[in-house]
């Protein structure tokens, strides 16, 4: 078995063979700045671990897997942080909307039923008129009507609150 690498031959390998570990890594797709950190990380993780070092022959091979290998961890690290930014983040809950059902109750029933079919339904103006045998016009104002009756029922919430919690 060869002796261990001393550490003038290491230092000669880090001066010839750290060009080659960044192009190394440059041809495997790893972006310029990168590489030159991954390299230097795998040299210097090199001098730490020189005395597993079989052949002295073979420090820049050695040397470039320990990169690839540092950048590959590197990707799965980074991959396993960038999940926890995926989670979706639940929309703000009105508060209003928990007091909508009970509110709705307290109308008068064609008015919650017009409510309920436009808002909850998405039933558009003309097939409501339809269904109440009236004009759009006259269903738009039944709707005003019912808006402001279910708006009294809140007194300090606004129209457009309402319809969101919706």
């Amino acid at each position: 078995m060869d002796t261990p690498i001393t550490r003038k031959e290491f230092s000669l390998a880090y001066e010839k063979g750290r060009p080659q570990t960044i192009n190394f890594l440059l041809s495997r797709g790893v972006q310029e700045d990168e590489a030159r950190e991954k390299a230097q990380a795998a040299w210097v993780k090199g001098w730490e671990r020189r005395f597993q070092l079989k052949d002295k022959k073979k420090a820049l091979s050695w040397v470039n897997t320990i990169a690839l290998n540092l950048y590959r961890s590197s990707i799965r690290r980074d991959s396993q942080q960038e999940l926890i930014y995926d989670i979706p983040v639940p929309f703000k809950i009105s508060l209003s909307a928990f007091d909508l059902e009970k509110k709705l109750k307290l109308c008068r029933e064609s008015e919650r039923e017009i409510l309920i079919l436009r808002y909850f339904w998405d039933f558009d103006i003309k097939d409501l008129a339809g269904r109440y045998g009236c004009t759009e016009i006259a269903m738009r104002v039944k709707l005003l009507r019912a808006r402001r009756s279910l708006r009294a029922k809140y007194v300090s919430i606004p129209e457009s609150e309402i319809l969101k919690a919706g």
